[in-house]
């Protein structure tokens, strides 16, 4: 029998690369151009296995290890050149070209065959080079059997020892239905999931754009598909779903809103861009909401637009394929959120008391466009969601909470397309033991006067994460000792010199933010201020970023922010800021995550003996987070003691650690009986009074659902 370490991902995941020769940007959300053009290629993809498990296990077991992220998703990388590929290429490599030259040149620098897929080249077996009218899920069996028969090596005995454990009879290649779809920009996604779960139905294009019936119907048989797989075969290790549902929108880059100046007829003129009067038209037609509609003015532009959402469709349905989860598409504009969020952040910046009443506006704007497409899980007490938009649809209220603080959510911004095609192509799972929280970085950078100077740091040190620790783990306290780094810089060059020698699972970053004139996100540091593109290919960050900084994210401001470009750099998830954060709150919010890693950590790992997702380690943080400012927020009106004050919050976390079913309203509950007042006086505090507490601040970007705090041979 062949080890685990011959199981490895690198050894039986495909790698598929797709050859793109221009890095030109389209113009309404800043997606690479060629890529939008070969966007089909993405969908081909989906329809082929992930790995050669799925070539020979059942459809059943394969939608499991799908369901619950047992194992990465689909890898598809775009690369322009051979070196590019040398450095990301695995066992077992699928590279889609459009020319005979780059084949030959990759099979000049590398010593194992590699599957070549085209849609435009015919097929030519001598170079295993094969049409994509000639491959599908089932003939991609044999065309990788004949590769791997070359390749050899481990690659070859890892396959024959899955063809053993998997018996003829139990494969089903398909599964076969009577439906019927029609494929619109609202039902795209699910489309492509359906048939990367290799669903049988029949798939209608015509103009329509909406129709209830059929974008209930994909995400339905998609949901009834998932039921039974869950129902009937064990998932092992009590690993719930990755994701219940993808939640997206239609939501654009505000920058046609935040400057409207700079897109005006004579400003797009004087830039001397190609199609003025189309290019006015288009934008015109995307603040109406129009761009999706036949008969409007600007045709040229509006099938611009149209092929790049078509585009994000298709990246949203990699993550939703590699998952076999389905993508609700909530009707939200831009247009329509921009001018709440820019007084949210007026307000917020003011300090005003009308925060509260600006917030609930925002709020029922919310649930009025929704309406019921939050029904498919309302009788849920939790769901893992993953978000992708521009707007801070976590806020949304679902059952008497924010939706982040009811569910486990992560987002993704749709801009700048840089940066969304990088995150929602990462679907590889990374593992991270005890070990790993050893050391953390913390850097800082504040001017010798600030008196924010030291407030971060003074934290810290009462937390005792200054000190020096002995040993990881502490059995006879019960926690993971953390040795927090602490570096201040001042200038840009000693900013990368540090990120350079990092080798910390988590970089916090303390200091002041926000936005050039320009429209990039920067960081202030003592000397200067250092803006994204200073540091994009001058260094590489840890896979968790802390932005303990204000405006890294904002609501109201470009999405080319400080939050965004981390993931150009390399972080999987980032935490960053909707507005500007306070101080000495941003301090106890992070000394309380570094806590809960010390003690929640060690139990979860060593008492438990769970595994846990950073995705869900963060969500009990931001929980724990919302109860103790409502705690803090009625302890004075109510004149509640030290003692009852602590009482409340072991309550609180007996009820949040582990999760209990019906924990908001226990906990409610609890709150109102020791203030003497009613349940019902409790919820209309909370609509008076606190509708936007500041850990509402911090959103969880990025895939934080895909790295995982592993308990395996913890010892």
């Amino acid at each position: 029998m062949l080890s685990d370490e011959d199981f490895s991902s690198d050894n039986l995941m495909f790698s598929y690369f797709i050859v793109l020769e221009s890095k030109s940007l389209s113009f309404y959300n800043e997606y690479v151009v060629e890529l939008i053009e070969r966007a089909d290629v993405i969908n081909k993809v989906l329809e082929l296995p992930i790995d050669c498990y799925e070539l020979y296990d059942s459809k059943e077991n394969n939608l499991c290890k799908r369901i619950n992220g047992h194992t990465s998703g689909y890898r598809i990388k775009f690369i322009q050149s051979v070196d590019e590929f040398i450095h990301y290429k695995s066992q077992i490599n699928c590279v889609i070209v459009d020319s005979l030259s780059f084949i030959t040149e990759i099979n000049s620098m590398v010593d194992a065959p590699v599957l070549y897929m085209s849609n435009t080249l015919s097929t030519r077996k001598d170079l295993d080079l094969y049409n994509f009218s000639d491959v599908n899920a089932i003939s991609f069996r044999d065309i990788i059997e004949s590769l791997v028969s070359k390749i050899g090596g481990v690659c070859q005995d890892a396959k024959n020892e899955i063809e053993k454990l998997v018996s003829e009879a139990s494969r089903s290649d398909y599964i076969g239905t009577d439906c019927e779809f029609v494929k619109t920009l609202y039902t795209h996604s699910n489309l492509v999931v359906l048939k990367s779960m290799r669903v049988l139905f029949n798939e209608v294009s015509n103009s329509a754009e909406w129709s209830e019936s059929n974008v209930v119907g994909c995400i339905n048989l998609i949901n009834n598909i998932r039921s039974k797989i869950i129902s009937n075969v064990s998932f092992g290790d009590n690993k719930a779903p990755i994701y219940d549902f993808i939640l997206s929108d239609l939501s654009y880059d505000v920058k046609f809103h935040i400057n409207k100046s700079n897109y005006s007829k004579k400003k797009l003129r004087d830039n001397d861009l190609d199609d003025v009067d189309g290019l006015d038209a288009a934008i015109k037609n995307l603040k109406k909401d129009r761009l999706q509609y036949s008969g409007t003015t600007g045709d040229v532009e509006k099938d611009k637009y149209l092929s790049e959402r078509y585009l994000i469709e298709k990246l949203i349905a990699v993550g939703a394929s590699s998952y076999a989860v389905p993508n609700i598409k909530l009707p939200l504009l831009s247009r329509d959120y921009y001018p709440l969020l820019k007084i949210i952040g007026q307000i917020d910046r003011g300090r005003s008391y009308k925060m509260n009443e600006a917030f609930k506006l925002l709020i029922s704007k919310f649930e009025v466009d929704i309406d019921d497409r939050l029904d498919y899980f309302k009788n849920h007490h939790t769901c893992s969601l993953k978000l992708i938009s521009n707007l801070p649809i976590e806020w949304l209220d679902r059952n008497g909470l924010p939706l982040m603080i009811r569910d486990e959510v992560s987002r993704v911004n749709i801009s700048p397309g840089v940066v969304a095609s990088k995150v929602l192509l990462d679907t590889e799972n990374i593992g991270l033991s005890p070990q790993a929280f050893k050391k953390i970085l913390v850097i800082s950078s504040f001017d010798d006067f600030d008196p924010l100077k030291n407030q971060f740091k003074t934290c810290l040190e009462t937390c005792g994460f200054l000190s020096s620790s002995s040993g990881i783990i502490n059995h006879e306290e019960g926690i993971i000792n953390i040795k927090v780094k602490h570096v201040e810089v001042d200038n840009c060059n000693e900013l990368i010199k540090v990120l350079n020698e990092n080798s910390c699972a988590i970089t916090i970053f303390n200091m002041h933010g926000g936005h050039d004139d320009n429209g990039e996100g920067v960081l202030a540091l003592k000397d200067e201020k250092v803006s994204v593109s200073d540091l994009i290919g001058n260094v590489q960050v840890s896979p968790i970023v802390i932005l303990s900084v204000c405006d890294t994210c904002p609501i109201d401001n470009n999405h080319y922010s400080t939050a965004n470009a981390m993931f150009l750099l390399g972080a999987k998830t980032v935490i960053g800021s909707a507005l500007p954060v306070l101080a000495r709150e941003s301090a106890i919010f992070v000394s309380r995550l570094l806590i809960r890693i010390s003690s929640f950590l060690y139990i979860h790992l060593f008492k438990l003996k769970q595994d846990i997702r950073w995705s869900s380690f963060v969500s009990g943080l931001l929980k724990m987070s919302y109860y103790t400012e409502l705690i803090d927020s009625m302890k004075e009106e109510y004149e509640w003691t030290s003692n009852e004050v602590e009482q409340l919050r072991f309550f609180v976390n007996m009820k949040i650690n582990p999760l209990h079913p019906d924990w908001h309203e226990k906990i409610l509950q609890h709150l109102a009986c020791t203030a003497g007042i009613s349940f019902d006086d409790i919820q209309e505090y909370i609509r008076k009074e606190f509708m936007f507490p500041e850990c509402l601040k911090y959103t969880q970007l990025g895939n934080p659902e895909l790295i995982t705090i592993t308990a395996d041979n913890i010892e």
